[in-house]
């Protein structure tokens, strides 16, 4: 590896991951549209989270914490969901012996 290569390597510019490209049509796809579309919406995040004035911190932490905890647990629910039935589907698989085998 030459010198010029190495150095490109931490050019500001460039990632060191390639960027990923998902076939259209699939989840993947359709997740990274919509998140590019979120991060590209021009939305201010920081005038989003800001503490709306006359409310107490206090109060608005507390309903903000609450609401990402039932996001975060509603997440974890589908997903061990979809666990416990992958791993089922697996076990119910059966397992046919050989009759012609002595």
């Amino acid at each position: 590896m030459n010198l010029a290569k190495f150095s490109e390597m931490f050019d500001k510019k460039k990632t060191f991951r390639p960027k990923k490209k998902f076939q259209p049509g699939t989840m993947k796809y359709s997740l990274h549209k919509q998140a590019q579309a979120s991060l590209n919406s021009g939305i201010n995040l920081r005038q989003v989270v800001k503490l709306p004035k006359g409310e107490d911190f206090n109060d608005w932490l507390a309903v903000h914490v609450v609401d990402f905890f039932n996001r975060i647990n509603l997440i974890y629910g589908t997903v061990c969901e979809q666990v416990k039935l992958k791993k089922k589907e697996k076990s119910n698989i059966e397992i046919v012996p050989n009759l012609h085998s002595p």
